[in-house]
């Protein structure tokens, strides 16, 4: 059983609030923390957008990615997780993280992000990557 709590922010932009996130993390019992939006590219360092205590796993927009999108998920260091492209479509953004614990059953985590001027097709999409995890 995973103890702790389970979060997800809209950031608007990672980068611009990681201070006050580390700051916020430091006095919390979060141990999954996802983020939509985070607006970061291959220009920012993982060490940049560190938390102390927390891996990173990121998907960041592949177009124009410091004006927009991006994903991310950060799990305590105690708990060994593994990225699941094999989840994802090719058409969402979104990450899949595959969590285990000793004496537990693996669980998935995932996060996605749609823009708001999106095609309603996309949920198609997205239902395609629950259908996937479902039958996982």
């Amino acid at each position: 059983m995973l103890r702790g709590e389970k979060c997800n922010v809209t950031a608007r932009g990672l980068l611009a609030h990681i201070d006050e996130l580390r700051v916020f993390m430091s006095n919390s019992k979060i141990n999954i923390l996802s983020f939509n939006e985070t607006k970061l590219d291959a220009t920012i360092e993982d060490s940049e957008v560190y938390l102390p205590g927390f891996e990173i796993a990121r998907k960041d927009r592949k177009v124009n990615g410091r004006n927009g999108g991006g994903v991310c998920i950060y799990v305590q260091c105690n708990l060994n997780c593994k990225i699941r492209d094999d989840l994802c479509t090719e058409n969402l953004e979104c990450l899949v993280l595959e969590i285990t614990k000793p004496r537990s059953r693996l669980f998935l985590v995932s996060t996605w992000y749609r823009l708001s001027d999106s095609p309603m097709s996309l949920f198609n999409d997205l239902q395609e990557l629950v259908n996937k995890n479902i039958s996982f």
